[in-house]
């Protein structure tokens, strides 16, 4: 994916979808749900991440970061459900928090105040900055523990401060694809849920959980620049992999 072994993934959904990870944004909100993935179609197979609306920024990269570690390891998977979870959970905070970088950055005495900090820097929870901490061993089981009532205490765990919210990051490859067929950039609503037999609120509200090609920040297209050549995940050679 050509990205930094040590720096922060500034938007995941757009590198994602980059190099080949079709990411929909579902319109509905489960609570016990925040996301699936599969492997679609047959040959050659394509990568899909879905997530559902009203999920927390930094909540929602880890579910798609999680997910990911599910396309990644568990095509024919083996195990069982619990085993499955640990597995993409462990892919998760390392894609997302690299063991050396945090090495680095997560540095005693760690507070909730430190720990914030990193949360802006690296975009995840301040509850997986913990459990990070605690797995790498920086941080000791009697801290974990009391951090983790800290949190409690506080009402973290349910939900952290907005003033510490992560951006909800938006896919782009749906709504380009309607641009393209009908028009941009103020797609046809009539004509689309004419041809999805959709009405049209039900298309915009849609529509509307994508990031249209205005709303892409400068940062995007920084870190595209940086990223440089980008290979398909499923690229013509891979498919028989």
């Amino acid at each position: 994916m050509g990205l930094s072994p040590d720096t922060p993934i500034p938007h995941l959904t757009n590198v994602l979808e980059r190099n080949g990870v079709l990411i929909l944004a579902l319109p509905t909100s489960i609570a016990a749900l925040d996301a699936f993935s599969s492997w679609a179609g047959q040959d050659p197979r394509w990568p899909v991440i879905a997530f559902v609306s009203g999920k927390l920024g930094d909540r929602l990269r880890f579910s798609i970061a999680h997910e990911l570690g599910h396309l990644v390891m568990h095509q024919s998977p083996r195990g069982s459900f619990a085993e499955l979870e640990r597995d993409a959970n462990r892919f998760a905070a390392e894609f997302l928090l690299p063991d050396q970088a945090m090495r680095q950055e997560i540095t005693t005495p760690i507070t909730l105040s430190s720990l914030t900090k990193l949360k802006r820097r690296w975009l995840v929870s301040t509850q997986v900055l913990i459990r990070r901490a605690y797995d790498l061993e920086i941080a000791t089981e009697r801290q974990y523990r009391y951090l983790m009532q800290q949190l409690s205490h506080r009402g973290w765990r349910i939900r952290e401060p907005e003033e510490f919210d992560i951006p909800i990051e938006k896919p782009r490859l749906l709504l380009k694809m309607a641009e393209v067929l009908y028009g941009w950039p103020r797609p046809d609503y009539a004509k689309m849920a004419s041809d999805m037999k959709l009405s049209v609120p039900i298309v915009r509200s849609i529509l509307n959980l994508y990031q249209s090609r205005g709303a892409l920040s400068q940062r995007v297209h920084d870190g595209a620049k940086r990223v440089g050549k980008v290979i398909p995940i499923f690229g013509q050679n891979e498919r028989n992999s």
